[in-house]
This record gives structure tokens, C-alpha cells and sequence, in this order.
């Protein structure tokens, strides 16, 4: 029987500094879009999310003004890295 497992983070017990910074601004500015980070922090749908805020696929978006861009996009590349460590040791696991 196989399992299929989707990969999750486990959070960290503490952000780095401008990481944590990061998303207590976006949670003041934008607390709709913090809030869904926080629900989402450690899932690979976080992933997708960034990428549907990030990027307009629809051509008629306003935006965020760059230093929230900048922080999404520094979340991002974090979190990808925590998703990306995870699924590499799960596999791991699965396969020994």
C-alpha cells in the first residue's frame, strides 16, 4: 500500500528576525493576507498562495508597493525552503 503524504513544515519555534519582522508588518497593513500565511504557514498551499498574491495573472491588479512585494517575496523564498527540506526528508523516510 503506498501513502501519499503532502509535505508540511514543521513551523520553527522562532522565526529569523526579519522574517518574524516581515510578517507582523504584513499582519498590520494587510491582515487578511497575514492572517492566510499564518493558516497556511508550513503546507506547500502557502506556496500557491504566495504565488497567486505575487504574481497578476489577471493583468489588472493594482499590486502591493514594493517593500511589501519585497517581504512576499523574502516569505517566499523561506518558506520554500522549510516546504522543500520537509518533502526531501519525507521522501526520505518513504522510501527507506
Amino acid at each position: 500500500m503506498i501513502k501519499i503524504v503532502t509535505p508540511k513544515a514543521v513551523p520553527p519555534k522562532k522565526l529569523p528576525a526579519d522574517i518574524d519582522m516581515a510578517v507582523q508588518m504584513i499582519n498590520e497593513i494587510y491582515p487578511v493576507v497575514g492572517n492566510r500565511i499564518e493558516q497556511l504557514w508550513g503546507s506547500a498551499a502557502l506556496q500557491r498562495y504566495f504565488n497567486s498574491i505575487i504574481i497578476d495573472d489577471r493583468g489588472n491588479r493594482k499590486g502591493f508597493p514594493i517593500y511589501i512585494g519585497t517581504v512576499l517575496l523574502r516569505m517566499h523564498s523561506y518558506h520554500d525552503q522549510l516546504v522543500s527540506e520537509n518533502h526531501r526528508n519525507s521522501w526520505i523516510q518513504a522510501t527507506a
